[in-house]
């Protein structure tokens, strides 16, 4: 398929998922919801995809900003992490949303996660049934 015919293609993708018509001539020239995607830097590809995983413009902007790009972003969005958390969990080398939402409604922090994480506890299920022991990273035995 040529660049045109793709590009095409994308443009209807995009305006079944926004209800807008998206072309970057169009956009221009209409002022509707699509010229503030590319306005912000997005293409129609990119924009698409933002939109199919649940995102606004502005969430997208901010989630972009932190390195995401919509795909990695989705699970933590839709899991309601900030940008600003998944960034920590992701440092504290969590790389799964849903077990990062697990240990977080049970109060461990990406910190906490890190030292465990350090003493080879990585999974989110041996570490609650260590804290439920009452051990913490610190008393817990290494493995």
């Amino acid at each position: 398929m040529g660049a045109k015919k793709t590009t095409a293609v994308m443009a209807v993708v995009l305006s079944l998922f926004a209800g807008v018509f998206f072309h970057p001539a169009t956009a221009r020239s209409e002022g509707n919801v699509g010229q503030a995607w590319y306005d912000a830097g997005f293409d129609e590809f990119d924009a698409s995809h933002w939109l199919a995983g649940g995102f606004d413009l502005e969430e997208a902007k901010a989630w972009r900003t932190a390195g995401f790009g919509a795909s990695s972003a989705e699970p933590w969005h839709r899991r309601h992490f900030t940008p600003e958390a998944a960034v920590k969990w992701r440092a504290a080398g969590m790389k799964k949303a849903k077990y990062a939402r697990k240990l977080a409604k049970k109060g461990v922090s990406p910190e906490e996660y890190q030292a465990w994480a350090a003493r080879g506890h990585k999974k989110a299920k041996e570490i609650l049934a260590l804290k439920a022991r009452g051990l913490t990273p610190e008393s817990a035995p290494a493995r």
